[in-house]
């Protein structure tokens, strides 16, 4: 994005988001950050944590948690949880109908910084404790002890799916489902581990959680099995086609996952020859 652009954008969000950082049931709330920064971890939990509340409160609405991809022409949905990658209009735009508007931003640690957002979530810690950074958002939510518990319980179960099934899936797992070696060393705390789950029992968990009746109407069983299949006889993210590991690799991997990738073969490699002797 250009610096004009940005600082323009980053005024902006300063304007738009309420000096008080607590939410209310009429706040709208909006998720921003760039493709692959585990924007969709954040906006799921911001998501979940608006359900949450819901649910306490007694409200029986589920909230309106959809992706922004144009300036709104007639009021938003009450309790709305908004996702934007890079908005094409003035945020400013969804206060004119009287409603705060809270910020929250998802980066890596050396992106642009978003002045007035009320959380910056970082990939890099998200990376190895995914959760970590819900208790950013106990104050801001004003969650309960009780609040906090039910919302850690559902997104334990989310993430790991979110990890190991799933058209967006994490890189490392696609390879192994693919037949190629560990992208990462057992003991990396960057590993998702998906091979450690029964991942079947996790999903029927998860579709019979509160929070999940809650926000959906019905459960989708059986889809995490149907997705691992489709990815063993060649699919790959959102659709695409495998062709090679090298190439995986170098199109969604980090700079050190080549390295990390070599070593896993390596590693690989020792074990089939200890076997054979």
């Amino acid at each position: 994005m250009p610096c004009s652009s940005y600082l323009l954008f980053a005024a902006l969000l300063y304007v738009v988001v309420s000096e008080e950082a607590v939410w209310t049931p009429d706040t709208i709330v909006v998720q921003y950050g760039y493709p692959r920064s585990a924007s969709t971890l954040q906006w799921e939990t911001l998501c979940t944590l608006v359900t949450v509340k819901l649910m306490s409160l007694g409200k029986g609405s589920r909230p309106s948690c959809r992706f922004l991809a144009s300036e709104p022409t007639e009021p938003l949905a009450s309790f709305s949880v908004l996702k934007a990658h890079r908005p094409r209009f003035d945020l400013k735009a969804l206060t004119k109908w009287g409603r705060r508007v809270m910020v929250f931003y998802s980066a890596s640690r050396n992106d642009d910084k978003w002045p007035g957002a009320i959380v910056t979530q970082h990939f890099e810690d998200v990376s190895v404790d995914a959760l970590g950074s819900l208790k950013k958002y106990v104050k801001i939510f004003n969650l309960t002890k009780s609040e906090e518990n039910r919302a850690t319980y559902y997104l334990k179960a989310w993430d790991i799916l979110r990890l190991c099934c799933g058209g967006q899936q994490s890189l490392a797992n696609r390879l192994r489902l693919h037949g190629c070696a560990p992208l990462r060393l057992p003991e990396d705390p960057l590993d998702p581990h998906c091979d450690y789950y029964n991942l079947t029992a996790v999903e029927e968990n998860h579709f019979d959680n509160d929070v999940y009746k809650y926000l959906y109407k019905k459960p989708y069983h059986g889809r995490c099995q149907k997705q691992q299949d489709l990815i063993v006889q060649g699919l790959d993210l959102n659709g695409e086609h495998f062709e090679t590991c090298a190439k995986l690799i170098q199109k969604w991997g980090t700079k050190t996952d080549s390295t990390t990738s070599q070593q896993g073969s390596e590693q690989q490699r020792r074990q089939k020859q200890k076997t054979r002797h």
